[in-house]
């Protein structure tokens, strides 16, 4: 498990897993997110849909909280703009959560 304590000591951890897998990135982005990092957790997401990963629950929990870090909340409405379905299980998990 990366430590999300120290974002360089997760960063480096992070580029040596061999193979890209949504847990890992989501772990980072999480990590981003705790810190205050938005900017960094944008970046890293746009990398997570270009490398065809589907985001999941945790992915959107995290790339909100981002984008609210980062000051971006009208990237928060172009996420969900986007990708309805996912913005609908956004809205579940917010409901059942």
């Amino acid at each position: 498990m990366i430590n999300v304590g120290s974002t360089k000591h997760s960063v480096r951890a992070n580029s040596r897993i061999l193979e890209d897998n949504l847990a890992s990135q989501n772990t980072m982005l999480t990590a981003y997110a705790m810190h205050g990092l938005g900017d960094e957790g944008i970046t890293l997401f746009q990398h997570i849909l270009a490398n065809g990963f589907s985001p999941d629950e945790v992915t959107f929990l995290a790339v909100h909280s981002s984008c609210t870090h980062a000051g971006k909340v009208d990237m928060c409405q172009e996420l969900e703009e986007a990708d309805p379905i996912s913005c609908y299980q956004w809205d579940t998990l917010l409901y059942l959560g």
